[in-house]
Parts: structure tokens; C-alpha cells; sequence
């Protein structure tokens, strides 16, 4: 399994829940997108594959 960060700025200024649900909403109807059809079998459930860490966000090094 290859673990992903995933980092979003909103142009909207969207709160970090409203974009992991837009995130969510992405993967399920594009990433698995005949998934079954395609490649034999299901991806996994949305649940399983995106998280939203609460942990501080550390500053960008230069």
C-alpha cells in the first residue's frame, strides 16, 4: 500500500471538512468509475483509502 498526502487550498476558503467531503465525493464517482467493469473487482470504500488528519499543520521549510 503506498500511503498519499493529499494538501488543498481552496480558492473559496472552504473549511477542511467541506473540501474532505468534496475529496470524498471525488473518489467515488470518478477514481472508481467502472472500477468492477474495468479491472475486475471494486476499490476500496471511500472510508478505507481518505482521511483527514486534525493534526497541526507544520510550516513550509525554505
Amino acid at each position: 500500500m503506498t500511503e498519499l498526502e493529499i494538501l488543498y487550498w481552496s480558492p473559496e476558503n472552504d473549511d477542511e471538512n467541506s473540501i474532505y467531503e468534496k475529496m470524498k465525493h471525488t473518489y467515488e464517482t470518478i477514481h472508481t468509475y467502472k472500477d468492477q467493469h474495468l479491472y475486475g473487482s471494486s476499490y476500496e470504500s471511500v472510508n478505507k483509502v481518505l482521511t483527514l488528519d486534525d493534526g497541526e499543520i507544520e510550516p513550509m521549510k525554505s
